[in-house]
């Protein structure tokens, strides 16, 4: 199940829009009142609409938050392993549940929270099944 989750974890950070696409929007993530950019011919333009874009998956730029994303095994007994998956330090401020002063929330920990309850359910129902088919 930690495998599952870990790749979802991947995919949520695997998104396509590259920087320039998301100048081009108006920084849909962004929060304020907008910036200065240049438009056509070097003019200065304010733009203040934000633009539209999914929230998830978070748009890999430079492979930095994929590469601090981690998974490790807490304890270990005969019956029973614990692993721990998550981010290190300098990952976060991406991730921050409500967000940043800058940047809006992108709801990726509700995300992997509802992934992570869907498989422990299919985790619990095959185990169920198995239980009660061979008696």
């Amino acid at each position: 199940m930690v495998e599952e989750i870990f790749a979802e974890m991947r995919r949520l950070t695997s998104g396509g829009l590259s920087l320039a696409e998301l100048r081009r929007r108006g920084h849909p993530y962004g929060r304020g009142r907008g910036r200065v950019t240049k438009g056509k011919r070097g003019a200065r333009v304010r733009v203040t609409a934000r633009g539209s874009a999914p929230l998830l998956p978070i748009n890999r730029q430079s492979g930095g938050l994929q590469s601090r994303a981690f998974r490790q095994i807490v304890s270990r007994t005969l019956t029973r392993q614990v692993i721990d998956a998550g981010y290190r330090a300098g990952a976060n401020w991406v991730l921050l549940p409500g967000g940043t002063k800058k940047m809006v929330d992108r709801r990726f920990w509700k995300a992997i929270a509802e992934f992570a309850k869907r498989a422990q359910r299919r985790l619990l129902d095959d185990v169920w099944k198995y239980e009660f088919s061979y008696r």
